[in-house]
């Protein structure tokens, strides 16, 4: 009878301890589970935040500017600014219009100074807005990528010759085109967008052209 207990305690012991990496492993990976987010999870969720990745959006009023800096060699130093007021509203999530005026001035050192006010008006195409939505990336606003249909009017253009201190009317090209671009919001009341592509010149046939730009302003 002794014999026989003492056989049933060492089986018991044994199985006991034949269970205890069972057990130290589900306590790790309990604890795994509750570690907090990576480095990573945290600098993408402060990144949607910045851009406002999960806030709807769907009228932007635009008021950016870019400065322009360099030097023409004999002419002196080159300096300019462009400035954009405008507004763009999401008709679907995808697909958003945008108006808006847009005035370029250049400083070209002894030469000359030149004026030009244009009318922009543009038809752009989220592509990736209605999946980001449905994966639960973004909500409809405006931190996208965009293709981007495009025209532009001219409503004035002037130049300024410094020498002689004539004014002289510029006959400024019209134009259409396409693009690819970049917007972000930048926290509640900033933004930037960036576009490139080519244009076609409507007032002179056969003349083509790269056209690009980017503001940085205020995004109300």
């Amino acid at each position: 009878m002794k014999l026989l207990l003492f056989i049933t305690i060492v089986c018991f012991g044994s199985c006991v301890q034949a269970q205890q990496p069972d057990s130290v492993t589900i306590e790790v990976s309990q604890e795994m589970d509750g570690l907090p987010p990576t480095q990573t999870h945290r600098f993408l969720k402060a990144y949607r935040k910045f851009i406002r990745a999960h806030v709807e959006e769907k009228t932007l009023f635009k008021l950016g500017a870019v400065p322009q800096l360099g030097y023409a060699g004999y002419v002196g130093p080159a300096y300019g600014l462009q400035t954009e007021l405008g507004v763009e509203h999401k008709v679907v999530p995808a697909l958003s219009v945008l108006a808006s005026l847009r005035t370029h001035y250049v400083h070209m050192g002894n030469q000359f100074d030149e004026v030009t006010m244009r009318g922009m008006l543009a038809g752009r195409w989220y592509y990736a807005q209605n999946r980001r939505m449905r994966s639960g990336k973004s909500a409809n606003n405006f931190s996208n990528q965009y293709l981007t249909l495009q025209t532009s009017q001219y409503v004035l253009s002037r130049r300024r010759m410094t020498p002689t201190g004539d004014v002289q009317p510029l006959n400024a090209d019209n134009w259409v085109g396409l693009g690819f671009g970049i917007q972000r919001r930048l926290g509640r009341l900033g933004y930037i967008d960036w576009t490139i592509g080519p244009a076609y010149a409507i007032s002179h046939p056969n003349r083509f052209a790269l056209s690009a730009s980017v503001y940085i302003g205020l995004g109300l």
